[in-house]
């Protein structure tokens, strides 16, 4: 699988890039799935964390202001974990 700097994949979401969604969904999806199940949920549970998730960083994106201060990955795991635990 071809890996892509955060820049690149930040540019990708801004550009509603499919083969940068793609990859996000490929790398993300089974690791947010896997720690819902692993915290009381279910695989369905884990599909909607993950989807919502998707959607709250494309959004974090879109602001002009946004300005990436960790990896991408792990930005859209603590989402996805904020958005599972409350």
């Amino acid at each position: 699988m071809t890996e892509f700097s955060d820049d690149h994949l930040v540019n990708g979401i801004r550009k509603r890039d499919r083969d940068v969604a793609t990859f996000i969904t490929r790398k993300m999806r089974g690791v947010i799935i896997k720690h819902v199940m692993e915290n009381g949920g279910n695989r369905e549970d884990g599909e909607d964390c993950y989807v919502d998730s998707y959607i709250r960083l494309n959004k974090m994106i879109d602001r002009y202001d946004f300005n990436l201060e960790c990896k991408l990955f792990t930005l859209l795991f603590k989402i996805a974990e904020k958005g599972w635990m409350s």
